[in-house]
């Protein structure tokens, strides 16, 4: 079961002697040890998906910790089976939040080798899948999908291994490629099939014709593949998790957590917005990498000006089609998704890695063709210098300085501290500084917008109320409320951000869509009625710590406030 592409020849060097291979790999190191360099150089440094989806696994190091937290429950039960195992078996060796940080750099070398003899497989061409493996990698670390660590980072190497293992006519190979989307990351299942049956169409190769010998095998692997990802995925489908069902559509279109400035911002108003730029409902096309997008347009008009004369355009129908057929079979589970919103997660997971890859092999094909067009003058030295100097230029012109989704946290003292409090210490928060902390201490906060995500209504009715009577608490100017709140909620330690308790604009920085105008409120209603928040009369007269830092020269000052203080002023 294999397609049309060339094979390749015999008299070439192995892989692993290949001048190609190396040097993009290589030259892969440069955005390599500069994300490790960031990531491992602070231990207060994370980035922003990590404060959902990797804080509860502080508990495979320490039991005690988050044990009947509502967030770190939520979590732990949206976490696919492999992710869940993977960083369990790590554990062992390394921190997860540690590892958390090594993992994408794995995942990104992967990747890249994939890709590169995807390309091989496809061109046989090592000039072209040195290129396309080059904007690839461009392409990987220019977004925040591979450097997340999380479940969506493995759908480069499991997409990629899925259509080399196909090209190859490995068919166990790609079944336990499906077996592996299965229980890391869905989406890539439900792309492969749509895959394996877009290329059941006729016209993949000369020899693929309908009902011929490989066209019977393949159709095999297409209802064999379905089957066992059915008897995977479909049993867990039909029962209802710890949380109840996902929200249904009309559930959400009234939602304003999904809405204008929500915070699971999905039914926005602008079209463009909506079908274009969104990570969740749009074909994402700001995300992707220019060079995996201009280049790639050039190939048709290069095709139809030099034809075959051109050795990197040699082997069109063998490799264009199977591309195509990718392409067309992106859009469809895209449009698929959009039909069944919210019950195959979101649209834009169906074109946001397969699309690149695409892109990344035409542009690939059009940078090696534009180099063999190259002036006779050019040509003694463009495989060298010229190419060296076009490689660096385009690591350096348009890598990103520093990790995409880099954040650092600000308040070391104060994250020292908490750390060293027991793993049954309990913490709150303003909710728009909460989101952090569970990450950095390993301690769970009552409450934050990080972790008010919508999709399940179960959970998010409840971490809603949290959210309001935390504000309220923050706010308010009686006793006698706050402690209510440290009784029902068991509160140990409140973290005061000062500067969100006297300053109605900046209140309502990082929360959203209702949250916002209600912390506004509350400041607003104690300035006019000359009233102080009891955190924020405790915090600046009996902190435990208090710690303070410039931030774009406005002073910001975080302190620790023991609920014991709370129950001495209401008098309890």
């Amino acid at each position: 079961m294999q397609f049309a592409p060339p094979q390749i020849s015999k008299a070439q060097r192995p892989l692993w002697q290949s001048g190609y291979f190396w040097a993009v790999m290589l030259l892969q190191l440069i955005p390599v040890t500069r994300f490790l360099a960031v990531m491992l150089g602070d231990r207060y440094t994370y980035i922003d998906d990590a404060t959902q989806h990797i804080f509860w696994m502080w508990q495979f190091t320490d039991p005690n910790r988050f044990r009947g937290d509502l967030m770190a429950d939520y979590f732990i039960a949206q976490m696919p089976p492999g992710v869940y195992g993977l960083y369990w078996a790590a554990s062992f060796l390394i921190s997860p939040v540690v590892f958390n940080k090594i993992l994408p750099v794995l995942l990104g070398i992967g990747s890249a080798v994939l890709l590169f003899l995807l390309a091989e497989r496809l061109f046989n061409d090592r000039r072209v899948a040195f290129w396309a493996t080059l904007v690839f990698v461009l392409q990987l670390w220019t977004t925040d999908d591979l450097s997340t660590g999380i479940a969506r980072s493995f759908a480069y190497p499991l997409f990629l291994g899925f259509l080399y293992t196909l090209c190859r006519g490995w068919r166990w190979a790609v079944l336990g490629c499906l077996v592996l989307g299965c229980v890391f990351y869905q989406p890539v299942v439900v792309l492969a099939l749509a895959v394996l049956t877009f290329v059941l169409i006729p016209g993949v190769a000369p020899e693929f014709q309908f009902n011929s010998r490989l066209w019977r095998r393949h159709l095999w692997l297409l209802i064999v593949g379905t089957l066992i990802c059915a008897a995977i995925l479909v049993p867990g489908q039909l029962i209802d998790g710890p949380f109840g069902p996902i929200l249904t559509k009309a559930e959400a279109l009234t939602d304003p957590a999904l809405l204008d400035g929500g915070r699971n911002e999905m039914f926005v108003a602008d079209p463009l917005r909506y079908w274009i730029t969104s990570k969740r409902t749009g074909l994402g096309l700001t995300l992707m990498h220019p060079l995996c997008v201009l280049p790639a347009l050039l190939v048709p008009v290069l095709r139809w000006r030099y034809g075959s004369r051109l050795s990197s355009l040699k082997g069109w129908s063998g490799w264009v089609t199977l591309l195509g057929r990718v392409f067309w079979a992106s859009l469809a589970t895209y449009v698929l998704a959009q039909l069944v919103l919210l019950h195959l997660y979101h649209p834009n997971r169906y074109v946001s890695f397969s699309v690149p890859i695409v892109g990344a092999l035409f542009s690939g094909v059009a940078i090696a063709a534009l180099l063999e067009l190259c002036p006779r003058p050019w040509a003694g030295w463009s495989r060298t210098t010229l190419t060296a100097v076009l490689c660096l230029a385009l690591l350096l012109a348009h890598l990103p300085l520093w990790p995409m989704g880099l954040r650092v946290g600000q308040y070391n003292q104060i994250y020292d501290f908490l750390r060293a409090q027991p793993a049954t210490t309990r913490l709150a928060s303003h909710p728009s500084e909460a989101g952090n902390l569970p990450l950095l201490t390993g301690l769970p906060v009552v409450a934050s917008m990080e972790g008010a995500l919508a999709w399940h209504p179960t959970y998010y009715r409840a971490m809603e109320q949290r959210l309001w009577e935390t504000l309220n608490a923050f706010y308010t100017p009686s006793p006698q409320v706050l402690a209510d709140y440290v009784e029902r909620y068991k509160v140990d330690l409140f973290v005061v951000p000062l500067y969100r308790l006297s300053s109605p604009s900046r209140a309502r920085l990082g929360l959203f869509v209702p949250f916002a105008g209600r912390a506004r409120a509350l400041v607003e209603a104690n300035l006019a009625a000359g009233a102080k928040p009891v955190l924020q009369q405790l915090a600046e007269a009996q902190p435990l710590i208090q710690q303070e830092i410039q931030d774009g020269g406005l002073r910001d000052v975080m302190a620790i406030v023991p609920a014991q203080t709370i129950y001495q002023r209401a008098g309890r």
